[in-house]
This record gives structure tokens, sequence and C-alpha cells, in this order.
């Protein structure tokens, strides 16, 4: 809607994840300035997706959560398109990445062990461009 307009940039990520039924967790952000233009920001919101696929990193850790999930998961940094499929949309002021968890049988494996164990589980996530 309109608020989204008057932000400068957002950058929303899907995490899809394989289930049945599929879930998504999708985070947005918003900036509330311009990007600086040739900025690490700036060059992977405006490049092309294999500068992205080597950029797009993200590290997990169970808060809360059985230990053999904990074990299971990790707390590795992964970058994402060298693990599983991502796709990218960049329109206008915002850069969309989706992020298909299924297409890893390793990392399907593992939530499928997590959704095995857990009825609720929380899940810190930090997420990087390097």
């Amino acid at each position: 809607g309109e608020a989204c307009k008057a932000l400068p940039f957002i950058l929303v990520i899907n995490l899809q994840v394989p289930a049945k039924p599929n879930y998504s967790m999708v985070f947005y952000f918003g900036a509330n300035r311009p990007i600086r233009k040739g900025s690490l920001l700036d060059k992977f919101a405006n490049g092309d997706d294999m500068f992205r696929d080597e950029r797009f990193k993200l590290i997990p850790s169970i808060a809360e959560g059985y230990w053999m999930v904990k074990r299971a998961v990790g707390t590795k940094a992964c970058i994402l398109g060298r693990a599983v499929s991502c796709s990218y949309l960049r329109q206008d002021n915002f850069l969309e990445i989706d992020v298909d968890i299924g297409s890893s049988s390793v990392a399907r494996g593992i939530i499928g062990l997590v959704l095995g164990y857990v009825t609720s589980i929380v899940v810190d996530l930090a997420i990087l461009i390097e």
C-alpha cells in the first residue's frame, strides 16, 4: 500500500519450509532512508542473482527446543544460495528473496527431524549479506 511506497527500500525474505502443509516464514525489513550508492546492500539489491547467491547468509540458533534438534540444526553459518534454491524479485523500492528450503535434501531432512520432534520451537536467525 501507500505506506510501503513511502519507504525508500523494503527487503522481503520468504523462507519456504517443506512440510504437510507447507509453511512460509516471511520477514519484512524497511529502510527509513535510501540505500547508499556503492554500499554492499546497494550491490546486493541491484546486482545479479549469482552475486546475491554468494553473499546471502543465514545463521540459525535453536533458542528453545530439544537437544537433538539443537544438535541437528547447529549454529553454523550457511550461504543460502550455495545450499538451497533462491529466487529474487527486484522491483521499484523492494527486493524479495524466496528461499526454497525443500530444494536441498539435507535441509529437508533437518526440517523433517525438527517437525517430527517438536510442537513448538524458538529459533533465533541472523541474516547477513557478506
